[in-house]
């Protein structure tokens, strides 16, 4: 062979971290012949591009200057180890030098992160040998470059992403010149501007698969021309069209195989249109808002493999006609309207694997149902899902026959103890089934088999024995809700999900904590909460590093924080709640800098808000510090906090000002912004694992899926003096604003009424003064108003709300008009003076000069307690002035 042969094609693919050169055109070339290198030039683009590279975990350790790159070649090994390379991903940016790879014609370039700071480079248009490009989740940002169009020997052309937008365009023309493509994916690209859409693709009339899911696509004109008769697969689903009914673009593709239209608020029927798309093997109307019967045509696609109509509101009953659907594999109609009786014939369709029947309202006994499929469906069965469904009668034995079954979810009352015979079950859902029984030692022992167990919801009893070993790593375990009791067990470190939640279980967690503290654990969520566990939260968590969301509220745990907690460092979300912890805010909790939601609320720690709070953890969303004993000023680096939709600091011992730098809660601010992301995705579904015990109207509430919706400010029952800042009143998105028990003066800030946002507006039990602002007569929203007991004075204003509020919201002033009893007269519209002195709620006088000169008093005190031996001395002294003035601590 010629040692100057040229590497006529390379193979690139960082995929998933791994970048792999595979074999060229010829295959004697590199392929043990010793004589044969690489020449040179090529050897130099290569390590070009590796140095432009972030490469984490060294893979590209053997890429060396004086190495022969034909020994760069990775093993097929690579496909088993992805999972390990998924977490060391390249970064960095791709080097010019890949055009000095002539010939290249593959380049993968997916599951990577440059950065989100740099476009496609556009270089990669010239790189006219490519037949494959495939940039998904690459971590590109911006506009596509138009010059991908200049590649017209592509098959394959992937720039999709997440869902999440990063990259746009603004209309699709250079489509059209890649008249050999095959196969385009631009899910997750921003389309919303794009108004050629069809007529571009159809002019690509290679085309076989499109995927345009998350692209924001909100039209596609009802024209029903289509130019090509070679699209197979079509993926529209996630998108926002603006008309309720599917675009009748969509029904001239009359040879698609898979049509994905899930998720886009589509309306009415199911179209007749698709009667006629025969070819179908998967056709997913999953998530819309069908309202039909399951049409009986569609019991005729033969060919139907994947039937997924889940989340709609289909009526009426299923036609005995689905035993013509021989060819189905999977068959899903959770969460619809759908009653009768599930047909005898569902037990013809051999072929089938899953059944998702849930949520729905099938008048029949259980035993009909497994009975049916007891033929030769129950060979093949592997998923099972028939929970809310109402039907009768108990779990018989029947379902011993599923020997295959590795998805099972059912409804109660009694535990199912055939699930013992079932060696290939790996995945278990008995949630919300309504049993009362204990579970079976030998279900335990199965344990080790299962990579989703899932039994929350229910009542039952026992002690949770010990599951030490785990085959599956990134598991997942909800026992949550339940009564179970006795100690914690002991969990394998490759459960990466475990909720124990809501149980009786008690004692220490220590033994439960530090087991096999030399192994590295792979737990992402931590729920222990709502439970009877006490003692000290042990200091053993630094092999616990991968935890995102830790949970351990409302229990009976007391001491300090660990400071080993510092070390969880990708830590998200942090509830200790409802304990007895005390002690300070740790200095070693600013390495969690990831942290979007604190909440330590209704504990006993003492000493000041950390300043470091707002310097370090500026992704906070949720800060709950409600009901401590915390001391001094509000830091004004708590403004630093932009993300912030939820600060509570009520019940403590602050005092001073309330900061003017409020405005800068720009997440309060805005009426549409969420900052709040679902952290763990388990078996494709998103996990409702953030929760939050907030008080709003007046009354502890849980919020758990809708949390991130919610946007308050609670100061109260603090000692915070001064006027209400005006700067407040630009938080337009807050719903909840609560500043009563302190000993606030001034006036309400005119333009409160700028707050559109407001449900509960809680000013009580203040030293407020003047009238109420006309603008609040804007707050069309507000169910609940407490202005009682201040110095308010005149007329209250009108409006539809304020009027229909009960007076008690007005009680303690010198108020006149409705909701009160009492008329306003000419002297009520007086403007008040603020020269005479009030009286608080006790019925004493209140000497103004002495109650604005309080907060001077704090800060000179601040400057001279050096004689002070303890800060409980220094809050002492502190308080016993505010007291002498006629202020209640």
């Amino acid at each position: 062979m010629d040692s100057s042969l040229r590497l006529r094609a390379i193979t690139l693919n960082l995929f998933l971290g791994l970048l792999i050169t595979l074999a060229t055109l010829d295959p004697t070339f590199c392929s043990g012949v010793s004589e044969v290198h690489c020449i040179q030039s090529e050897r130099q683009a290569l390590l070009k591009i590796k140095q432009d590279l972030i490469d984490p975990s060294n893979r590209l350790a053997s890429w060396a200057v004086d190495g022969n790159c034909c020994q760069w070649v990775w093993s097929s090994q690579y496909e088993a180890e992805i999972q390990a390379y998924a977490r060391s991903m390249f970064g960095g940016m791709i080097n010019p030098s890949l055009l000095d790879l002539k010939h290249l014609t593959y380049l993968d370039l997916s599951y990577n992160n440059f950065g989100l700071i740099a476009p496609i480079p556009e270089f990669l248009g010239s790189m006219k040998s490519l037949r494959y490009l495939n940039l998904f989740g690459a971590g590109f940002l911006g506009l596509i470059p138009p010059q991908l169009g200049n590649l017209s020997n592509l098959h394959y052309l992937n720039l999709g992403g997440f869902g999440y937008n990063f990259l746009s365009v603004m209309n699709l023309q250079w489509l059209s010149s890649l008249h050999s493509l095959q196969q385009l994916d631009l899910s997750g690209v921003d389309l919303s501007k794009v108004s050629d859409l069809q007529h571009v693709t159809n002019k690509v009339t290679s085309l076989s698969d499109l995927c345009l899911s998350h692209c924001n696509i909100s039209f596609i004109p009802t024209t029903p021309s289509v130019n090509s008769s070679s699209l197979t697969t079509l993926d529209l689903s996630f998108n926002n069209f603006g008309n309720t009914l599917i675009p009748f673009w969509v029904f001239g593709h009359q040879n698609l195989v898979s049509l994905n239209l899930s998720a886009n608020g589509f309306q009415g029927p199911i179209p007749i249109h698709l009667r006629n798309m025969t070819s179908l093997r998967h056709l997913d109307l999953s998530h819309n808002d069908f309202n039909s019967s399951i049409p009986n045509w569609l019991y005729n696609f033969s060919h139907l493999e994947f039937l997924n109509l889940r989340v709609n509101q289909l009526q009426g009953t299923i036609s005995s006609a689905i035993g013509n659907l021989t060819s189905a594999i999977s068959i899903d109609l959770t969460s619809n309207e759908l009653g009768g009786k599930v047909p005898r014939s569902l037990g013809d369709v051999c072929s089938i694997k899953e059944i998702k029947f849930s949520d729905n309202k099938w008048g029949q006994d259980i035993s009909e149902i497994l009975g049916s499929l007891s033929r030769c469906v129950s060979n093949g069965l592997e998923i099972l899902e028939l929970y809310y469904t109402e039907l009768s009668g108990h779990l018989t034995e029947e379902l011993g026959q599923f020997q295959n079954l590795v998805q099972l979810s059912l409804d109660g009352p009694n535990f199912p103890s055939w699930i013992c015979s079932q060696k290939h079950l790996c995945s278990v859902g008995i949630s919300n089934a309504n049993i009362t029984d204990a579970v079976p030692s030998l279900f335990w022992s199965m344990s080790s088999q299962f990579n989703h167990l899932n039994l929350s919801h229910n009542h039952m009893y026992g002690q949770i024995p010990n599951i030490p070993m785990v085959l599956y790593i990134s598991s997942m375990i909800d026992i949550s809700s339940n009564l179970f009791e006795g100690p914690l067990p002991r969990i394998s470190s490759n459960v990466s999900f475990l909720d124990l939640s809501d149980n009786l279980l008690s004692g220490s967690i220590s033994h439960f904590l530090c087991y096999k503290m030399t192994e590295l654990k792979e737990m992402e969520l931590l729920n222990l909460g709502k439970n009877r566990l006490s003692g000290e939260i042990t200091d053993c968590w630094k092999n616990w590093e991968k935890l995102l969301v830790l949970n351990l509220g409302n229990n009976n745990f007391t001491g300090s924080i660990p400071t080993s907690i510092g070390s969880l460092s990708l830590l998200r979300s942090l509830h200790l709640f409802k304990n007895k912890i005390s002690g300070t805010l740790l200095p070693i909790l600013k390495n969690c800098e990831d942290l979007q939601i604190i909440d330590i609320s209704e504990n006993q720690f003492a000493g000041s808000i950390p300043s470091w709070i707002g310097q370090r953890h500026s992704s906070l969303i949720v800060l709950n510090l409600r009901s401590n004993k915390f001391f001094g000023h509000i830091p004004k680096e708590l403004c630093n906090l932009t993300s912030l939709q939820i600060l509570d600091l009520s019940q403590n011992k602050l005092f001073g000002s309330i900061p003017r730098c409020v405005n800068n809660f720009s997440a309060m601010a805005s009426i549409s912004q969420n900052n709040l992301q679902d952290l763990l995705v388990v078996d494709g579904d998103t996990v409702d694992f953030e929760r939050a015990s907030l008080v709003i109207k007046g009354q502890v509430r849980e919020y758990s899926t809708n949390l991130q919706l919610v946007r308050t400010l609670d100061l109260s029952k603090n000692y915070l003096s001064g006027e209400i800042p005006k700067e407040v009143t630009s938080l337009q998105g807050l719903q909840s604003l609560n500043f009563s028990f302190n000993i606030l003066t001034g006036w309400i800030p005119e333009n409160i009424g700028d707050m559109v946002s407001l449900e509960s507006l809680d000013l009580s039990e203040n030293q407020l003064s003047g009238h109420i602002p006309p603008s609040m007569s804007n707050l069309t929203f507000l169910s609940l108003l407490n202005l009682s007991m201040n110095h308010l004075t005149g007329k209250i204003p009108s409006s539809t709300q304020l009027q229909s509020l009960h007076e008690s919201s007005f009680i303690g002033n010198e108020l006149c008009g409705p909701p009160l009893t009492d008329n306003c007269t000419i002297n009520d519209a007086k403007p008040d003076t603020g020269k005479e002195r009030s009286k608080d709620s006790g019925g004493r006088e209140v000497d103004w000069f002495y109650v604005s000169m309080a907060p001077g008093f704090v800060v000179g005190l601040l400057g001279c307690m050096g004689s002070c031996t303890s800060e409980q001395a220094m809050e002492n002294r502190v308080l016993s002035i505010f007291r002498s003035h006629g202020v209640q601590a």
